[in-house]
């Protein structure tokens, strides 16, 4: 007595690749909420609604590179794009594979509270968490 019960062969001609996932930049940029939360606060604050975050490298801290974070109303030639969270991120396009895939944090503490880069290439980083290496 054998048991063949009809011809399923696995062909599941389903949504497989239908839907491509959203690698608008492939920057890997990401803010937490409560971060972009203070940035449009610091935004305001400054008469800057609506502007764009700059995030900035450049050599120094105590473990090489260092971050700076400002307000931008535009885009400058050669700058990459991210759109997260409904903020505009303007980077250069030299510092690209510094940046990629860094999440921009927002520490509330009393003992130094404050924005935070956290970066999965650094190899060294300091406490302070604005420096990097």
């Amino acid at each position: 007595m054998s048991d063949h019960h009809g011809h399923s062969h696995g062909h599941s001609h389903g949504s497989a690749q239908t839907v491509p996932a959203p690698v608008a930049t492939g920057t890997g940029v990401s803010i937490t909420k409560p971060a972009a939360e203070q940035l449009k606060k610091a935004a305001e604050a400054q008469g800057k609604a609506g502007h764009g975050l700059r995030v900035d490298v450049y050599p120094g801290g105590c473990a090489g590179f260092m971050y700076e974070l400002s307000f931008q109303k535009e885009a400058q030639a050669g700058d990459k794009v991210v759109d997260v969270e409904g903020i505009k991120i303007f980077m250069d396009s030299n510092n690209e594979p510094v940046l990629q895939g860094i999440t921009i944090d927002y520490i509330d503490s009393l003992m130094g509270g404050g924005f935070q880069i956290n970066n999965p290439n650094a190899q060294s980083s300091c406490g302070c968490g604005k420096s990097f290496g």
